[in-house]
């Protein structure tokens, strides 16, 4: 399977690459942004598991973003740190194409960040599931992740027990992603104050993007 996995990348590799070609030899560059990003990763047997499952680990939340800025913007090629989710890559094309971002949208343009004119936008990112009831699927999601530069935290719903399809107890994670970037020393027992700061800054976050209260009771609290 991890081969398979590999030849994969190697065809996106290729054809991304026939794509730059391309617009290079157009001359399109001067004023033209190019981002390369998914939705989410796959577990390729990490923790167990196959494909996406409901436990949200680095494999799944952390996904690749990469832009080759227009040569307009004069900006050096680097990496930059800053914490951003998918909905902030919408209003960044607008802010690049000077075009009005409207007031609904949740995400916040990075264009200052890839500017070097802020340092972040984001202390904590939050990866889950949908977290409304969709027809013929379960209710709601049962955990949910929040991620700061040196945590991650795999909340679970506050009426959510038992085991999961591997048959082990599902119950809060908490890694320290600097020491253990592979996530398998859980220290959320340990980290009792770490765990409850990320969780309400979790919950903050519910609140600032409209999470209603049906929601935001199913996440309240951590289990003791």
């Amino acid at each position: 399977m991890k081969a398979l996995y590999a030849g994969e990348v190697t065809l996106v590799d290729r054809w991304v690459g026939k794509l730059l070609e391309k617009i290079e030899d157009m001359g399109l560059f001067e004023n033209t942004a190019v981002i390369f990003t998914t939705d989410h990763g796959s577990y390729q047997g990490e923790h167990g598991y196959l494909g996406k499952r409901p436990h949200i680990y680095e494999e799944v939340a952390h996904i690749p973003l990469m832009m080759r800025m227009p040569d307009s913007e004069r900006i050096e090629p680097r990496r930059c740190e800053a914490f951003v989710q998918p909905p902030d890559i919408m209003p960044t094309i607008l802010d690049l194409a000077k075009a009005k971002i409207p007031e609904a949208v949740e995400g916040e343009s990075f264009l200052p960040v890839i500017r070097g004119e802020a340092e972040r936008k984001r202390e904590i990112v939050v990866s889950t599931a949908a977290l409304v009831p969709r027809e013929g699927a379960h209710t709601n999601t049962l955990t949910m992740t929040v991620t700061s530069k040196e945590w991650a935290l795999l909340a679970v719903r506050s009426d959510v027990s038992g085991t999961d399809e591997l048959g082990r107890k599902i119950e809060p994670e908490l890694y320290h992603l600097k020491k253990d970037p592979t996530q398998t020393k859980n220290l959320y027992q340990e980290k009792q104050e770490v765990a409850e700061r990320l969780h309400s800054k979790m919950i903050e976050f519910l609140g600032s993007i409209g999470a209603s209260e049906e929601i935001l009771k199913l996440w309240d609290k951590l289990p003791e």
